[in-house]
């Protein structure tokens, strides 16, 4: 079980605040699925985001930092503590799904 005192703490929300959002979005969609743009689009719904998430990414310009968090999911899909890795999610073709793993460890954090 992944804990959020595993992964590095930052202004605003964390990468896990990103990915737990995205779990609980998937969760409620037909499917269990959604293109990364969708969730883009999502989860100001469903995370709470600072002023810090909103700026500019500095490695994407294009972006604010929260939505290149978004991406991060399945572009640092072999770190250890992501949730590709940890089988909560499935990535293919820019679209993340939620597994059986994922449903149950979103019951066990939200309740």
């Amino acid at each position: 079980m992944i804990r959020e005192s595993d992964l590095a703490r930052i202004n605003g929300a964390s990468e896990y605040d990103i990915a737990l959002g995205t779990l609980e979005y998937l969760s409620s969609r037909p499917g269990g699925s959604a293109p990364i743009d969708e969730l883009v689009a999502e989860l100001p719904n469903h995370v709470a985001l600072t002023s810090d998430d909103l700026e500019r990414s500095e490695t994407r310009p294009a972006e604010a930092v929260w939505e290149q968090r978004v991406r991060n999911i399945a572009s640092h899909k072999d770190s250890r503590s992501n949730f590709i890795n940890l089988g909560y999610l499935l990535s293919s073709d820019g679209t993340l799904t939620i597994t059986p793993e994922g449903r149950e460890y979103l019951k066990r954090e939200l309740g």
